[in-house]
């Protein structure tokens, strides 16, 4: 499913779609943590914990930003929204935190998360360790490129509609929440 979805991620057009590959590469690294857990390594069901609830704040915020860029600019479509920071610097900010978040970007908490994976990946398989890493830097310079050419890049398209406060709001707490999930979890389970 990994490498079904980083082939993916540079030929989509479709904002959510991009954000649905995302989500069939996440549940790779996801299954690769219960394959540890099934082959013996020790407290993998907390890191699948951690890895769901960072997961699916960093999903919702994205399809959120996907959602806002559709009711700004009247379009899903990259092709559309080049040089979409041209057009409303707010959307275009909301969604590149998003993509920064959902493709585990330091200091949100799939970044932390990713690390734990390939840690304990270790200690089933180097290979296999090598191989997660070397598909997040893969899909992380993808994603990279989707911001340069889409987000930052030469264009603007244009606003149709102001984004609402209530729009920016959600994202923004879903943002925030990506950023101080593991202390959540953290709190949650140690008081189980």
């Amino acid at each position: 499913s990994m490498i079904a979805a980083i082939l993916s991620y540079a030929v989509q057009d479709d904002v959510k779609r991009l954000f649905a590959w995302s989500t069939i590469d996440n549940m790779g690294w996801m299954f690769l943590l219960i394959f540890a857990g099934l082959v013996g390594i020790a407290g993998v069901e907390r890191e699948i914990g951690y890895y769901v609830v960072a997961h699916g704040l960093a999903k919702a915020a994205a399809f959120i930003s996907s959602g806002a860029l559709l009711y700004v600019f009247g379009s899903k479509s990259l092709k559309d929204l080049k040089g979409v920071i041209h057009g409303n610097s707010l959307t275009a900010g909301l969604f590149a935190a998003s993509i920064f978040a959902l493709e585990g970007v330091p200091p949100f908490n799939l970044f932390f998360n990713k690390l734990s994976v390939i840690r304990t990946l270790l200690s089933v398989s180097p290979i296999m360790a090598i191989f997660v890493a070397v598909e997040w830097v893969i899909a992380f310079i993808i994603f990279l490129w989707i911001f340069q050419t889409y987000v930052i890049g030469e264009g603007k398209p244009k606003v149709k509609r102001e984004l609402p406060a209530s729009l920016t709001f959600s994202i923004i707490l879903l943002l925030a929440l990506s950023l101080i999930s593991q202390f959540i979890c953290n709190y949650i389970w140690t008081r189980w």
